[in-house]
């Protein structure tokens, strides 16, 4: 709800949001078992909300980590971290 909400009222914003949903390790949702529950299908379920500005938003469904090693130093403005992403 809240990238959805910063790109509602932000029409400048550019937007990488990056989770590794349902293709995620088990072990990946140790610290919160309740996601693992709700996470079958929640990838579509987002790119649904998103498409109204699916010209300024990146979606990449992989670990933080992982994504972090293609994210150029300098090229984000703000990080916004909504959950453990260890």
């Amino acid at each position: 709800q809240t990238s959805l909400a910063l790109l509602e009222k932000l029409p400048s914003l550019w937007m990488l949001l990056v989770d590794p949903f349902e293709y995620a390790e088990e072990s990946y949702f140790a610290g919160e078992p309740a996601r693992l529950a709700v996470t079958s299908g929640l990838a579509d379920t987002v790119w649904n909300r998103l498409r109204p500005f699916r010209s300024r938003t990146v979606l990449a469904s992989q670990l933080s980590v992982d994504a972090s090693e293609w994210v150029q130093p300098g090229l984000l403005d703000l990080v916004f971290i909504d959950g453990d992403h260890s």
